[in-house]
């Protein structure tokens, strides 16, 4: 993968410093089709080496360019509080500008004749809200495609509404707002593999505590309260959009998904998009593209097809 990327970094808003990977073909590797560049976003917490076999899958299937980044406070990007292993970010929005911002720095200034969307997670959320806020940025992919989209967090064992009141209650106190969001301190790279809630693909799974430990503050732990009242916040725009995004879209939905609630999923595909399609992903956790190959490869088979108007 290092062979055909380029590393690098743009400041980001606040002067935070975001680095991004760029896998390109070489001009003199032939391929059979060239389908299009595409871009990913990734979810809460991972830096982008966690999705090399993904974004490999998808350079084989001819898509070329394919840009991704690290969002601010995670992966190979700046920190935004002294504990690298804390995920924290003083607004929600600045993930949104720092997309912006590698969309028009990075990957706009290439002109690519067909570019792609493919999102997991929170990268989801930063990618709606990045759409939402300019219609104009509508035409910028032919397609979008969604990996279990952060629309609303779930807060089980608490109703959404007592959920949102107890978080922003915490932080009313600095100190408390930036300790870990209950239950996730030590996430799940020092767990064991029965009962988490991202996979239920053992292989992958360990792959990924590997290379978590390999790059040590890379990958760090579980978000904080902060982050959590930041994603209750900035529900609000989902809430308040009273236009619809133009641009094709497909969500995949994890039925075995802990973290985030399908509902939200159904609500903004029927109503806040002018084309999309939801398809539910029968035996799989969050993480669908890191999930068993039964599940990933039919995942990977439906995002090609969408974006190529295939028959799904």
């Amino acid at each position: 993968m290092d062979n055909n990327g380029e590393k690098g970094h743009f400041i980001g808003e606040k002067g935070k410093k975001v680095h991004f990977f760029k896998l390109s073909r070489k001009e003199k590797e032939k391929v059979k089709s060239h389908k299009g560049a595409l871009v990913f976003s990734s979810g809460q917490g991972e830096p982008y080496i966690k999705y090399y076999e993904l974004m490999y899958d998808f350079f084989k299937m001819g898509y070329s360019p394919i840009y991704t980044f690290d969002h601010r406070g995670q992966g190979y990007s700046e920190r935004l509080i002294s504990d690298p292993k804390k995920g924290y970010v003083d607004s929600f929005s600045y993930f949104v500008k720092d997309f912006n911002t590698f969309m028009k720095k990075i990957v706009l200034k290439d002109q690519n004749e067909k570019l792609f969307l493919l999102t997991h997670s929170t990268g989801g959320r930063v990618a709606l809200l990045y759409l939402m806020e300019d219609s104009k940025r509508h035409l910028h992919f032919q397609k979008a495609a969604f990996g279990s989209p952060l629309i609303q967090l779930k807060t089980a064992p608490f109703p959404y509404a007592v959920g949102k009141w107890l978080i922003n209650t915490l932080c009313r106190s600095e100190i408390i707002c930036s300790q870990y969001y209950p239950g996730w301190s030590k996430f799940n790279a020092y767990l064991k593999f029965e009962g988490n809630l991202l996979t239920s693909n053992k292989e992958r799974w360990h792959y990924a505590q590997r290379t978590a430990r390999k790059v040590g503050d890379v990958w760090f732990n579980g978000f904080t309260i902060k982050w959590a009242q930041e994603v209750f916040n900035s529900r609000k725009h989902f809430l308040n959009y009273k236009g619809k995004v133009n641009t094709p879209l497909l969500i995949l939905q994890a039925d075995g998904d802990a973290l985030v609630r399908p509902k939200a999923q159904d609500d903004f595909c029927q109503n806040q998009a002018s084309q999309c399609k939801l398809i539910q992903m029968k035996g799989s956790k969050h993480e669908i593209f890191n999930e068993k190959d039964s599940v990933r490869g039919k995942a990977l088979k439906l995002v090609d097809h969408f974006f190529q108007g295939l028959p799904l």
